[in-house]
């Protein structure tokens, strides 16, 4: 049957707002790294760890997320995501041992990790079928605007009030927003559909599912990974002063400003397979020139890399309503971002931060190009739902 909704890009637009609070709090470690080393005297193995112990948080949340989506409504559940898990960012900036740090943001990752499947159950209620691609790609521009405004920001910040009072400053934001959108937000205000274990093994036999997973967690690697280690890599590997680093960390997502909506628009009007073949390429093609040790190479890969995985997130986001009734998706979200997220947020960059201190970035980003050209093997097997 055809969805007649209109979709309200008002609130589409502020829900991305909220995604820039979300990820500002979860990337702002990345420039900050250095700065993190440096004053508690860490290696790169050891530092990466926030990324590591916020995603076994989120891992846990997000398994549970469409029961908890469909006993509190997704409103209730996207305010308790951003009010949480500022509360426990700002919490963790007070700890002076870093394990003490890194335990607290176990809760931030609990309460963080449920943001994506509660944004996403928000948009499945309220946005037009034929407009979720592109409502996911403008929600996403939150996320890159993030990513470019939070390096340049932390760097004067911490200037003054150093690595501990960016974090909290960043926490409150969140806190203040979570706040105002439970007082004014609109949309979410239905629950899910109760979750049937009977149903949810069914899903878990189907090979789509695990397709899905696979692209999510690429995407994820793309974005979040990379990104992450980014900052360090420049500083530790290439002697970039870190005011230097963080300037073209965050020029580098400029492009992606453009590139999200492009891909919405693609994978709203062609099948996934077009747009993820184009991925997979430049994200191999941009991975290698980010690794090598020609520095014009290096940065033009590095900002090919930050557009194309900009580009990819609403195609992988479009495979939910091509390969998937509207009825499952809560439930697809639930069961895949558990393996996407403590893989592409937590357990990669740890993987990448011990590359960095036993060997070398460079050989750890090779691995990951390697991995996007295994993806190329899935493509022939992505099937359409049969009443989409």
């Amino acid at each position: 049957m055809e969805d007649t909704r209109k979709t309200p890009w008002l609130l589409v637009a502020i829900i991305g707002i909220g995604s820039f609070f979300s990820y500002s709090a979860r990337s702002l470690f990345s420039p900050l790294l250095v700065m993190i080393e440096q004053d508690m005297g860490l290696t790169h193995t050891v530092s990466t760890q926030v990324f590591t112990y916020q995603s076994i948080g989120a891992m846990c949340s997000m398994f549970f997320s469409a029961s908890l989506l469909h006993r509190f409504t997704p409103k209730k559940l996207y305010v308790a995501s951003l009010f949480g898990g500022g509360f426990f960012l700002s919490l963790s900036s007070l700890m002076s041992s870093f394990t003490h740090i890194t335990y607290i943001l176990v809760f931030a990752g609990l309460f963080f990790g449920v943001y994506n499947p509660t944004y996403l159950a928000i948009l499945s209620q309220i946005v037009n079928r034929r407009h979720w691609a592109t409502s996911t790609a403008y929600v996403e521009l939150g996320v890159i605007i993030s990513f470019i405004v939070t390096p340049l920001w932390i760097t004067v910040y911490s200037e003054y009030f150093g690595w501990r009072g960016a974090i909290a400053f960043v926490g409150f934001f969140n806190m203040l927003f979570g706040l105002w959108y439970l007082l004014y937000g609109t949309g979410g205000v239905y629950p899910t559909p109760a979750v049937s274990l009977r149903h949810t093994f069914l899903l878990l036999k189907q090979s789509q599912i695990y397709i899905f997973a696979l692209f999510y967690t690429a995407i994820l690697i793309a974005e979040f990974s990379i990104y992450s280690i980014s900052s360090v890599y420049l500083v530790s590997e290439r002697g970039l002063p870190i005011e230097h680093a963080n300037t073209i960390l965050s020029l580098s997502r400029l492009a992606s400003l453009f590139m999200v909506p492009l891909g919405g628009c693609l994978a709203d009007k062609y099948p996934p397979q077009f747009s993820l073949i184009l991925l997979i390429i430049i994200q191999i093609l941009s991975i290698t020139m980010f690794a090598s040790p020609i520095y014009s190479l290096e940065i033009i890969g590095l900002f090919l890399q930050a557009g194309a995985s900009s580009f990819g997130f609403p195609v992988v986001f479009a495979l939910i309503p091509y390969s998937f009734s509207k009825e499952d998706q809560s439930i697809i979200i639930s069961l895949t971002s558990p393996l996407a997220s403590v893989l592409g947020t937590g357990i990669i960059p740890l993987v990448l931060g011990y590359m960095g201190t036993e060997y070398s970035f460079s050989l750890g980003l090779h691995g990951v190009s390697i991995f996007f050209a295994l993806l190329t093997l899935l493509l022939f097997k992505i099937k359409r739902y049969p009443n989409t």
